[in-house]
């Protein structure tokens, strides 16, 4: 879908009869100078938008990418991950007593009677 070297001759020829041979340099020179302008203007607009990203959406935009990655969103990670217990920390939990039961939770009236 480019525009080959034959549309490129077809088109100036076209422009040099309509504007002839004094308003061609000019209107060239015009024409780079505002398409200069526009890339500069879009470079500009992208760089404020990615510097000045607020802090929510910088959060979204990365919580989405983790879940399109299929990881956990890093704002939802623990700030330090805990290293596996040594070979002491080990051993003194085994050696805990296991007495530990769980607080058994109120019955209420209905649980009671259907007891």
């Amino acid at each position: 879908m480019g525009v080959g070297w034959m549309e490129i001759l077809v088109i100036l020829v076209v422009a040099l009869i309509v504007l002839g041979p004094d308003k061609l340099p000019d209107m060239a020179r015009n024409l780079g100078k505002s398409v200069r302008d526009v890339q500069q203007a879009m470079r500009d607009t992208t760089r404020v938008l990615t510097e000045e990203e607020p802090e929510d959406v910088r959060k979204t935009r990365e919580a989405i990418a983790a879940q399109r990655q299929g990881a956990q969103p890093p704002h939802t990670r623990p700030a330090e991950s805990k290293a596996p217990p040594g070979p002491e920390e080990a051993q003194a939990q085994q050696q805990a007593p296991s007495d530990q039961s769980e607080p058994k939770s109120p019955q209420t009236p209905r649980q009671a009677k259907t007891s």
